[in-house]
């Protein structure tokens, strides 16, 4: 009885461990994966930038379960945020059309005055933000995103928290960027 008890506690054990040891390894292959990725498209946004010249305007979108969601866009000119728009709105419960329920523009003089929508940054600040914030985090208690557009440059960095059901994203989700030079 007492070996039998002893060979189930090893085995036991052993499933853990090895268990443990799989998640470790994949969590570690995860961010290595992410680190590469990131790089690669910081590289080659490095790239299209010097091509394009840094002036472009990019839209970040939040749209939460309830319906409800804005978008911020951004202007950046020779890698200065120019120019913000907001535009927040909700959906309508009756007949399913968006409604626009609030509006700003802020100019050079007056960038950041608002604190809704996205901050003030240029696309550089973002990739800086994935990096340093959103895939820091610890990949236990969160699950981690990281995706790129099929150009290869940054379209969602951020993660949600383990357990969290409703709107519970942090980070970055780039909708549209286009070149204004």
């Amino acid at each position: 009885m007492i070996k039998k008890i002893i060979g189930i506690a090893v085995y036991t054990l052993c499933a853990i461990a090895c268990e443990n040891s799989d998640d470790t390894s994949t969590t570690t292959n995860n961010i290595r994966k992410n680190e590469t990725t990131l790089q690669k498209s910081a590289e080659l946004w490095q790239t299209v930038k010097e091509e394009n010249g840094n002036s472009y305007t990019y839209q970040v979108t939040f749209t939460s379960w309830t319906g409800a969601g804005h978008i911020t866009t951004l202007q950046i000119t020779e890698g200065i945020v120019t120019s913000r728009k907001y535009q927040e709105s909700n959906t309508n419960e009756t007949d399913g059309t968006t409604e626009i329920t609030d509006i700003y523009t802020e100019t050079a003089e007056n960038i950041g005055r608002d604190t809704r929508g996205a901050k003030p940054v240029s696309i550089d600040q973002l990739y800086t933000s994935c990096a340093q914030e959103y895939l820091q985090v610890d990949p236990k208690e969160n699950t981690i995103y990281l995706e790129t557009a099929a150009n290869g440059l940054l379209s969602l960095c951020g993660f949600v928290p383990n357990n969290c059901e409703d709107d519970c994203f942090s980070g970055i989700r780039i909708n549209s960027l286009t070149w204004t030079n």
